[in-house]
């Protein structure tokens, strides 16, 4: 659904996803010389916004998670309130989350093959080791908490990044969780208690489980069955789970934590194994064939959305600055007054009402405000102290992201996408590995 809605520095340009929290759009952040950088806004529902503590706790955990840095970690860049909402700015990734995957596959009977469910779960579980390598305040590792399918996303390019950061610990003991989400938390946390790493692991075997078997949790033991358990490979056939498989599922999933992989890095390193032990071929070209054979349309639609974003006129909703004056000229000595300064107007497209300002103060009361900077798009994403091994890494992904629908690069990136239909025969992988400068075999 179009928009062009004024949200404090922000304008909602479409909505892409509703949920129990609230609605999540794709938007434009304007500066003062028009438009900043496209991001991702979550707009809680007024459940969310009015309740006092949680939105105490979300300012804090906003905070930290905007201190982050992990190319599997859909990035932090503001928390405010415009007016009642109270909201939280992303970064834009152009992608899908597993949810919508997994309901597109069942509304277009699409298999989804359990080799990109294993790659999607090394994925995650390569972020999440990340993040609990992170400490917080008190000095204990962080933990994400909140693990589902709509939390995990994967790009049209085949990258698969974690978001919902800070929303546990900000939500964790009042009645604002979705149900529909309680329903991947390990026993610990719905017997009332923090959670832990171990938890993150849990919740990361049951969305592998269902995006391997197409079986969401119902809240009955996730283990019931597993040995009846059928999965797809990309031929489409339904085949039994595979012992290896079934025994990594069983780990992950014990109700005990101790009885679980000791951390992420292990879960991460058994999946792994699978996925290159030769039952599979993973690449993340065939992670991104699959995205844009399942979303064709719609990656066509939005790339042409997001140019016309980048292009557009904003002009409307800049904030109207007035010049300094200069200082006042002291009077000679026998004259009148010093003259009225000039009243200058700077040029440029008429102007509509100003913004709520986003004083960078921590009282949420008194509107909308960044946690962090917010750097242009074209400026790395590390701070200063990045060692140059994450300086070039950062570098990289800017040319990757130059690949990624939705840039300047479009008609390059349609002409990949039409050249896509040749993945099966040797000479079209080729020129698609070529087009897309991806390392990996095909």
């Amino acid at each position: 659904m179009a928009l062009r809605e004024k949200f404090g520095r922000l304008v909602l340009l479409d909505e892409t996803e509703v949920g129990a929290l609230g609605r999540e759009y794709r938007a434009a952040r304007i500066g003062p010389a028009g438009l900043d950088r496209l991001v991702s806004v979550l707009r809680f529902g007024p459940e969310v916004s009015s309740h006092a503590e949680a939105t105490r706790r979300l300012m804090e955990e906003a905070r930290l998670a905007a201190r982050l840095q992990s190319p599997g970690l859909v990035r932090v860049l503001g928390i405010g309130r415009v007016e009642q909402s109270f909201y939280v700015s992303t970064e834009l990734v152009e992608g899908r989350s597993v949810a919508a995957i997994l309901e597109r596959c069942r509304g277009d009977g699409f298999p989804f093959a359990a080799e990109h469910a294993l790659m999607i779960a090394s994925r995650a579980a390569s972020a999440l080791e990340s993040l609990h390598g992170k400490k917080d305040d008190a000095g204990a590792a962080l933990v994400h908490g909140l693990i589902a399918p709509s939390r995990l996303v994967v790009a049209f390019d085949g990258e698969v990044k974690l978001k919902g950061l800070g929303l546990w610990p900000a939500l964790r003991g009042t009645d604002l969780l979705p149900v529909e989400e309680r329903r991947y938390l390990a026993p610990e946390q719905l017997a009332g208690g923090p959670g832990e790493t171990r938890s993150d692991a849990y919740a990361l075997g049951l969305v592998t489980l269902e995006a391997l078997t197409g079986r969401a949790p119902d809240g009955s033991d996730p283990l019931d069955g597993l040995g009846t358990a059928r999965i797809t490979t990309t031929a489409g056939e339904a085949v039994p789970l595979p012992k290896p498989l079934g025994e990594l599922l069983r780990r992950a999933l014990a109700r005990e934590p101790a009885a679980r992989f000791p951390g992420m890095a292990d879960l991460r390193r058994a999946i792994d194994a699978l996925l290159f032990s030769g039952d599979f071929t993973p690449t993340t070209f065939d992670l991104a064939f699959f995205m844009h054979t399942l979303f064709r349309d719609d990656i066509e639609r939005e790339a042409r959305a997001l140019e016309e974003a980048r292009r557009g006129d904003y002009g409307e909703f800049l904030v109207e600055e007035k010049p300094a004056a200069p200082p006042p000229t002291k009077a000679e000595p026998g004259g009148g007054p010093p003259p009225e300064p000039a009243q200058v107007t700077a040029p440029g497209p008429p102007r509509g009402p100003a913004p709520a300002a986003e004083p960078p103060g921590p009282t949420p009361a008194e509107g909308a405000h960044p946690v962090a900077p917010e750097r242009p798009s074209s400026a790395p994403a590390f701070t200063s102290e990045a060692s140059g091994a994450r300086a070039a890494a950062a570098r990289a992904r800017d040319a990757a992201a130059r690949m990624t629908l939705g840039g300047a690069a479009a008609p390059r990136r349609l002409a990949i996408v039409k050249i896509l239909g040749a993945r099966r025969d040797p000479a079209g992988a080729k020129a698609i590995q070529q087009a897309l400068g991806d390392p990996e075999s095909v």
